[in-house]
């Protein structure tokens, strides 16, 4: 009579942990440098919006139709790091 086997022995479970583990390490440093893009990123959008209400303030509520942003704002924008 032939014995059947379940599951996983104890070495791949360690392995798939390991392996688990390695990506992990090897992306959190990713994370956390996006992260700290993100936060300039944001700093950078709020600079320009805190502009344009003075600009706004000072010009008896006149709104600019057309404000030149800089690329890589714009690029924050596009890439989903506004929020």
């Amino acid at each position: 009579m032939r014995r059947r086997i379940y599951g996983f022995t104890l070495i791949e479970l360690l392995i798939v942990i390991a392996m688990i583990a390695i990506l992990v390490g090897l992306t959190s440093p990713i994370l956390t440098e996006a992260k700290e893009s993100k936060k300039e990123c944001m700093s950078n959008l709020k600079q320009i919006g805190v502009t344009i209400h003075i600009y706004i303030l000072d010009l008896d509520d006149y709104i600019p139709l057309y404000a030149r942003i800089p690329f890589y704002l714009y690029t924050c924008y596009i890439y989903g790091l506004e929020g």
